[in-house]
């Protein structure tokens, strides 16, 4: 059995249809406010009235809950490889040995960030050894030089791979710099 209210204080009508319990419940936390608010003399008498028809109350399902448990993979990773694999795991600074990112980004002057993404790539490959780069080295690395990086790295790298200066390997969002692509930032000019 159904229950139904319908409260109109001058107008602001608040109407209310469900199980008994459920009507209630909403009419006596209403009435709390209303009475905390308002003179009692100026309030109407509200009721529950029980409605004929048979109904039944239909529960809504719990949303599911979707992704990975938190700390999941991070703990995964640390159990295959014995060591935390940190996005924040490169040197971008200068030495006798390597020039710093940011001089190097600049020097090339990429045109847009696909090829930017391009010249990180080999300097992680030329200067610290990587051969491969994820999605979080690239943010990292934009962050050290300063740059705002596209909104969405990952999808950047998906749609200029055809240009063929890095592909996926076959781990998911791991990518590497091509042969191509160390042509390609090795002849970039700045322009």
């Amino acid at each position: 059995m159904t229950a139904k209210a319908r409260i109109d204080i001058k107008s602001g009508i608040i109407e209310l249809e469900g199980s008994e319990v459920f009507v209630t419940k909403y009419l006596e936390e209403f009435k709390n406010l209303v009475t905390a608010t308002s003179p009692k003399e100026n309030l109407p008498e509200v009721k529950a009235t029980p409605k004929q028809t048979e109904e039944k109350e239909i529960p809504k399902p719990e949303p599911k809950k979707r992704g990975r448990k938190p700390g999941k993979a991070k703990a995964e990773t640390e159990k295959k490889t014995g060591k935390k694999v940190s996005s924040a795991q490169f040197d971008y600074t200068k030495t006798d040995t390597k020039p710093d990112l940011k001089s190097l980004y600049e020097e090339k002057k990429p045109k847009n960030h696909g090829e930017g993404i391009a010249v990180i790539a080999y300097y992680l490959k030329q200067y610290q050894k990587a051969k491969t780069f994820s999605v979080k080295d690239m943010e990292a690395a934009y962050k050290a030089i300063e740059i705002t990086p596209p909104q969405h790295i990952g999808q950047v790298m998906y749609n200029n791979k055809e240009l063929g200066y890095y592909e996926k390997t076959g781990k998911r969002s791991v990518w590497k710099l091509t042969e191509k692509g160390v042509s390609f930032v090795e002849c970039l000019q700045g322009k």
